[in-house]
């Protein structure tokens, strides 16, 4: 298990709560020989475009997943309670070759991720780990504060968490976890 994984699922990080997005009604679409409006929306003057309305982080990170699939790299879409699997998630058991699509895989959709993820962690969890963030920072790398309900954006990128700097900062304030992963000779 590597440091990060181990940290992150020490955390109890591993809920989701989707952002807002999903489950609204489809709009009623009138079809014109130019382009299809939305009843009620108002039509734009000739030669100025619509503002596209901007997509939701799920609505962002389901297009990242069907992207990663259909460049041959199963990946399961993004539901809540789940984490959202980037590249950075192998099984036991993956191929030389797998690993190698989901890398290619990669390359050609992450433009598409959200910058963040929303996770849940237990609110007592969350509060019994505040001197772990309070360290953590204090050793110059962000670390995520949870909100009231325990919800925390991380960031989506594999390699936010994979600094010298993140590392370092992990080594120096991992004792202020209460986490048998930490006892791992790797993890010392």
């Amino acid at each position: 298990m590597t440091l990060t994984k181990a940290v992150l699922t020490s955390l109890g990080l591993l809920a989701i709560v989707a952002s807002g997005g999903c489950g609204r009604a489809p709009e009623k679409q009138v079809a014109t020989a130019r382009q299809a409006t939305p009843i009620g929306a108002a039509t734009p003057k000739p030669g100025t475009a619509a503002t596209p309305t901007p997509k939701s982080d799920y609505d962002k990170a389901l297009s990242y997943t069907r992207c990663m699939t259909a460049n041959g790299a199963d990946t399961p879409d993004p539901v809540v309670g789940q984490a959202l699997v980037t590249v950075n998630i192998v099984h036991r058991g993956d191929s030389e070759a797998m690993l190698e699509a989901k890398q290619h895989a990669f390359a050609s959709c992450k433009q598409l991720l959200p910058a963040t993820w929303p996770l849940k962690q237990d609110t007592a969890d969350a509060a019994k780990e505040r001197p772990f963030r309070d360290c953590v920072r204090k050793e110059g790398v962000a670390w995520p504060e949870p909100d009231a309900a325990g919800v925390s954006n991380w960031p989506t990128d594999p390699l936010a968490m994979t600094t010298p700097a993140y590392d370092a900062a992990i080594r120096a304030c991992r004792h202020l976890l209460d986490d048998p992963a930490n006892n791992l000779p790797e993890n010392q």
